[in-house]
């Protein structure tokens, strides 16, 4: 029987041999045959916008909606990080800068069928659609190459790998094709503007402020998690180096290997890293050099440690090396979906009409500044009878429009600012009374001990009293304990000092912030009321976004804030006392031994 098995075995060892690229080759994609969608989507959601592809493929994306009040209005916020591991010799690189960000398409542009998969409140919001996944090895053949697997071939976990050791422009090139494609195959699938129907979506590489914005969780997060980025643990999210780990990764991994960002996006965060359409330029006091270099490219490699994987980290790389264009095996890409700022249909007439309001309403100016400037110069021309006189003062109208619209911004972030900063106020507040009842409970917990230590030493007293003069150990005794009452006596009151003190320079500090807090609310009229209003509710909506003690804290601290701003608008300056201000964000067993003076 042994002799029937070993000749079989090598039976089959010799035929193997003999058909190399026949048996064997086969067996081995039958092991690591894999479906057509693991190369495109292997993590469905109902969510995902789906973009047909050659060989009955599709591309996922996600939409993102960023934060604008019209068509001439952006989302600022900061980018770059602060938490590099190369400050010292490369600060220049990813130092934190402000930077202003919008989308292609209003909720009118967006299709319909897309439109339950927008954020709540659509219309604060304009969009663009970015890659769930960077684009995969199978893809890239499928545009570039017009190849589809023959009839009977198996696709691989290699089709399943995100593309790489491609140029800047081959990626532009692949954005151009899959256009192409899509424009000649399926031209209803990419996006229009509303009424226009010349103009359509189209597929290019992310700016870099949109690649990180949608890398930090978008519109998903709140303001501070945007800013503060920090999924953990962070290997559940990306596929790079631990620090100190013995066992990295020796290679990129099939997209949508690890867990996805709160939009729902996957590997933005190690595995590769992804090419963006902005060339380089350094980061410097808080904005960008003007100088462009090569192009860059973010989100670290699976070769990278975990700072070098940062959403906010920032790379260079040169478009040609002496040996000609650029590749790298561990640098891929990453599509959206965009589109121009002025194309036809209902465009035109909507930033037309929202460039004669901003720069021109209240929102430019603060409002004990007066009359708006461009109302006089408005006047003056009007009453104007020289032409060349009436172009000069166009021009000077011009000048102050834009200085106007610069205001409005400023003004714009100012009183967001004063909210949030307001907010941060009922909080401090709250931690200075904690920690002021605090001292309270301490002192009377100590005040208690004294009529014990009194009672006992009164009782030592009495037993000394008894003991007679030949009883020499016990009186020493006695005496003995009787001097650590004493000093037991003196630690206490001490102790009660210190606290008092404390409770002293807390209900100081109590006082003194509840009338910073006041003039917080005072603050509130410079700005007009519904500009306010809108960065009220803004703030509520970040907030309402995740559901931890923070956001809810948060929350009531703005219910708070609108009912003291309500009292002051209606002069209801009796309600704004510092007691009585205390008492609508404190309990009532807080508010013991505090007064106005």
């Amino acid at each position: 029987m042994y002799k029937i098995f070993f000749g079989l075995v090598c039976m089959c060892v010799f035929l193997f041999g003999l058909f190399p690229n026949d048996a064997s080759a086969a067996l081995r994609q039958r092991e690591s045959a894999i479906p057509l969608k693991e190369v495109y989507n292997p993590k469905h959601d109902a969510s995902d916008i789906l973009l047909p592809m050659p060989c009955g493929a599709q591309m996922a994306f996600r939409i993102v909606g960023v934060p604008a009040r019209g068509f001439l209005h952006e989302f600022e916020t900061s980018f770059g990080t602060d938490q590099s591991d190369r400050v010292e010799e490369h600060g220049y690189y990813e130092r934190p800068y402000t930077a202003a960000l919008s989308g292609a398409f209003s909720v009118n542009d967006v299709p319909a069928p897309w439109r339950k998969h927008l954020p709540d409140h659509q219309t604060d919001y304009f969009y663009y659609l970015i890659g769930k996944y960077a684009a995969t090895s199978f893809q890239w053949r499928a545009v570039m190459e017009n190849w589809c697997p023959p009839d009977g071939q198996s696709l691989t976990r290699d089709d399943a790998l995100p593309k790489t050791d491609i140029s800047w422009f081959e990626a532009q090139d692949f954005a151009r094709k899959y256009t192409e494609w899509l424009l000649q195959n399926a031209p209803e699938a990419l996006p229009k503007f509303a009424g226009d129907s010349r103009n359509t979506g189209f597929l290019r590489l992310p700016l870099e402020t949109e690649w990180e914005y949608a890398a930090r969780g978008g519109h998903a997060v709140s303001m501070e998690d945007l800013s503060h980025f920090n999924p953990l643990p962070l290997d559940d999210y990306a596929v790079f180096r631990p620090e100190g780990s013995s066992i990295a990764p020796t290679r990129k991994e099939p997209i949508g290997t690890k867990k996805a960002n709160p939009l729902g996006i996957y590997d933005m965060q190690g595995n590769v890293a992804e090419m963006v359409l902005n060339p380089f330029s350094f980061s410097i006091g808080g904005r960008l050099n003007g100088a462009g270099g090569g192009f860059t490219f973010k989100g670290g490699s699976y070769r990278s440690n975990e700072t070098g994987i940062h959403p906010g980290r920032r790379e260079e790389m040169a478009y040609y090396f002496i040996d000609g264009v650029t590749r790298r095996n561990d640098v891929g890409l990453r599509l959206v979906v965009s589109g121009i700022k002025t194309p036809g249909g209902e465009r035109p007439a909507s930033l037309a009409e929202e460039w004669k309001r901003i720069g021109e309403g209240e929102e430019s100016r603060l409002l004990n500044q007066g009359k708006n400037p461009l109302e006089e110069i408005d006047r003056i021309i009007e009453h104007q009878t020289s032409t060349a006189y009436e172009k000069e003062l166009n021009q000077l109208r011009d000048l102050l429009k834009d200085n106007n619209i610069a205001l409005e911004r400023y003004n714009n972030s100012a009183a967001a600012g004063s909210i949030l900063s307001s907010l941060y106020m009922i909080e401090a507040l709250k931690s200075y009374a904690i920690r002021r009842q605090m001292a309270l409970t301490n002192i009377t917990n100590l005040e208690l001990e004294l009529p014990i230590i009194d009672e006992r030493k009164k009782q030592r007293e009495a037993m000394l009293g008894q003991l007679t003069k030949n009883q020499t150990a016990e009186r020493q005794r006695v005496d003995q304990l009787l001097q650590q009452d004493n000093e037991a006596q003196q630690q206490i009151a001490a102790e009660i000092e210190v606290f008092r003190n404390n409770e002293a320079a807390l209900r100081r500090s109590l006082l003194a912030a509840t009338a910073f807090y006041r003039d917080k609310i005072d603050e509130n009229l410079n700005y007009p009321a519904e500009m306010m209003s809108r960065h009220v509710q803004e703030r509520r909506r970040e907030y309402g976004k995740t559901d931890d003690v923070h956001s809810r804290n948060m929350i009531i601290a703005l219910d708070i804030y609108e009912g003291h701003v309500r009292a002051r608008r209606a002069g209801e300056i009796a309600k704004l006392t510092r007691i009585n201000i205390l008492k609508d964000i404190l309990p009532e067993r807080f508010m013991q031994g505090l007064s106005e003076k």
